[in-house]
């Protein structure tokens, strides 16, 4: 029973290094990492579990990395549609290089634009803008 106990220790430490290595070692690729996998899969009875311990670990990593990516492009692009709408309101026209200038701008400065466009005060000319590129 004890040397079930530390089979089982052993093997959680095992898997917690291994863990370890791969979340900090950033220079190992891809091929690396399968390979690795293999050599745990082949030479340990417990292997296999660990190694979809793992991938399903980084797969559920990689799918809320993927949708934070998601929702933040889809909050830049509604911010810069909203802002392009409403200067578009106020002013008729907006010059093209604003408009390219606003399309490369950062969540935080678009949001402060769209909040300038909502206030009381807004902006008085759409050169105004220019000072947020």
């Amino acid at each position: 029973m004890n040397e079930l106990e530390d089979r089982q220790t052993g093997i959680e430490y095992f898997e917690m290094m291994i863990r370890c290595i791969l979340s900090t070692a950033k220079i190992l690729t891809e091929r690396d990492v399968k390979e690795l996998l293999k050599e745990v899969e082949t030479n340990f009875q417990e292997g296999s579990g660990i190694a979809m311990t793992l991938a399903d670990m980084w797969r559920e990593e990689g799918m809320e990395k993927g949708l934070e990516k998601g929702l933040e492009k889809g909050m830049r692009t509604s911010l810069i549609e909203m802002i392009d709408q409403g200067l578009i309101a106020k002013f008729k026209k907006v010059p093209r290089d604003i408009s390219a200038g606003i399309q490369e701008l950062d969540i935080p400065v678009l949001k402060a634009i769209m909040l300038k466009i909502m206030s009381d005060e807004g902006f008085k000319s759409v050169e105004e803008v220019r000072e947020y590129l």
